[in-house]
């Protein structure tokens, strides 16, 4: 009974990992069509993230900056990504049971990131490509895991070359001899000159079986355990490269280093010099001015904006007689009016940090 639960607790386990790996496949592969679309916001991950975001209460928000502060998205992430892992090895599960509620189980993981991609403020119908994409590719390393999980099985020599059944005496099994006599034509007795064998054949015993993965459901079908660890090793290598190359497809559109090589105009009107005891010599006390590298910065948006100032235009327009529209270098062209102004999150707390 012991050795029954462990090989039962095995299987549970392995089949679970089929899950898992079958989710990093479909996650991988998602990222990378998303990276081949250039769209960002068409990424399952990101995409149910900011849907997750939009659903969230006021309150929950709230504690969530309090708590994590500028690391509020990363919790996030990491809380959707333990949730993934989960409903992945429930899926495994379910597949040990019946490949279909396993496929059942992806192509609703892959419909919630389709839903979550086209409801987005700037959704497009190809949006929905990389969550499909993506489901898709699970369902098929799922397949190739489970062991046996085949559509059409694939014959055996021995199924093919078989011969054809032959009638024997009533009362038993025919020996060599006999199927050789009833085979000689009608209404001829069987040839007895031959030797009789000193026993009858045995039937033929199945052999015991240890593992699921050598269990074969179907004829012709054979899945041996080098076989599984080669075909798990080969979906785990799909699944980290596609995600890697997705990714780094997707930052074909960060503008970061564009941003950083604007330079703003020496201001026309400059800001008044800060008076005489405003700065609080006090230990600890932040600077009057704070520099853009410590400014707080709290939002709720996975993915940021990735506005190119080189294509980035201004248009005023509405009840005008004469509409305009501006660049960004019109708008630096213009003079810099300088002044120091208090910024405070709304969420910033009597002595919180997130003021400057």
């Amino acid at each position: 009974m012991t050795a029954r639960r462990a090989t039962r607790r095995l299987r549970s386990v392995t089949a679970a990992l089929r899950g898992l790996l079958a989710a990093a496949a479909a996650m991988g592969v998602a990222e990378l069509a998303a990276g081949a679309l250039g769209r960002v916001s068409s990424s399952p991950l990101l995409a149910v993230g900011a849907g997750f975001i939009d659903l969230t209460p006021v309150w929950l928000k709230d504690f969530a900056i309090r708590r994590f502060g500028s690391d509020d998205k990363t919790v996030l992430l990491i809380g959707l990504g333990a949730g993934i892992v989960v409903a992945a090895l429930g899926i495994g599960v379910l597949g040990r049971r019946r490949l279909a509620w396993g496929l059942i189980g992806l192509a609703v993981f892959g419909t919630v990131g389709v839903v979550a991609a086209l409801t987005r403020p700037v959704a497009e119908p190809v949006d929905a490509v990389p969550s499909t994409v993506g489901a898709l590719a699970g369902m098929a390393a799922l397949t190739l895991l489970t062991p046996g999980a085949r559509l059409f099985p694939k014959p055996t020599p021995e199924s093919r070359d078989a011969a054809p059944a032959t009638a024997t005496p009533a009362g038993g099994n025919a020996t060599e001899a006999e199927v050789r006599g009833w085979t000689d034509g009608p209404g001829r007795r069987p040839d007895t000159t031959g030797p009789e064998p000193a026993t009858a054949p045995e039937p033929a015993m199945e052999p015991e079986q240890d593992s699921e993965a050598e269990r074969v459901p179907t004829p012709g079908v054979e899945m041996g355990r080098r076989r599984v660890l080669l075909t798990g090793a080969g979906v785990l290598g799909v699944a980290v490269v596609s995600g890697v190359s997705g990714r780094v497809l997707l930052r074909r559109g960060d503008v970061s280093s564009v941003r950083a090589d604007v330079r703003l105009p020496r201001p026309a009107d400059p800001a008044p010099a800060v008076p005489a005891g405003a700065q609080v010599r006090v230990p600890g006390m932040t600077p009057f001015r704070t520099s853009n590298a410590d400014f707080y910065r709290v939002d709720t948006a996975l993915v940021l904006p990735q506005v190119d100032p080189r294509d980035w235009t201004l248009r005023i327009h509405g009840m005008l007689a004469h509409p305009v529209e501006l660049t960004f270098d019109d708008l630096l062209r213009q003079p810099l009016i300088e002044r120091d102004i208090t910024l405070s999150c709304v969420s910033n707390q009597v002595g919180g940090v997130l003021a400057g």
